[in-house]
């Protein structure tokens, strides 16, 4: 993957199976990630070991 320093990507469903893939492959190109899905606990889980923060906004 090209060099993605600088750039924002948002990802829905990116807390398993294909988005989880995206947001991985995109943040080590160095994207900045907004993960966006339904499920808080494997969203924070999907974050964790790529140095994501982990800050969430709000739920719905």
């Amino acid at each position: 993957m090209n060099d993605l320093s600088g750039l924002h990507a948002v990802i829905t469903g990116g807390n398993g199976g294909i988005g989880l893939a995206m947001v991985t492959r995109m943040a080590r190109a160095g994207a900045n990630i907004t993960l966006w899905a339904r499920d808080a606990h494997k969203s924070e889980a999907a974050c964790a070991p790529r140095g994501g923060t982990g800050r969430q906004g709000r739920r719905h």
